[in-house]
């Protein structure tokens, strides 16, 4: 099991997953960002904090699915450092 603030799971070391609930509330902040609110997403860091690796999840099922159209931007790399910035209060 991870730690989790029920929006954000850090699932192993560099692996942060990101509910759908996270980022239906992200786009209410940011509505034009493109990023889909049925959807989860897994970024993964390397050793040094580089994000390395983003995994798109349907919110119901699970289940992997490609990256939404649009969801690549400004609004997803703002996303990401929220993220980051939970996996490096949570390793402290």
């Amino acid at each position: 099991m991870g730690t989790a603030d029920y929006d954000f799971v850090l699932i192993s070391d560099g692996v942060v997953l990101v509910t759908s609930r996270a980022v239906a509330r992200f786009k209410r902040q940011w509505p034009c960002s493109g990023l889909p609110d049925d959807m989860g997403v897994i970024f993964t860091y390397d050793h040094r904090g580089n994000l390395c690796g983003i995994d798109w999840f349907d919110a119901e099922t699970g289940v992997d699915v490609s990256e939404p159209e649009n969801a690549d931007g400004p609004a997803l790399l703002a996303l990401s450092q929220d993220a980051q910035t939970f996996m490096q209060g949570v390793a402290i």
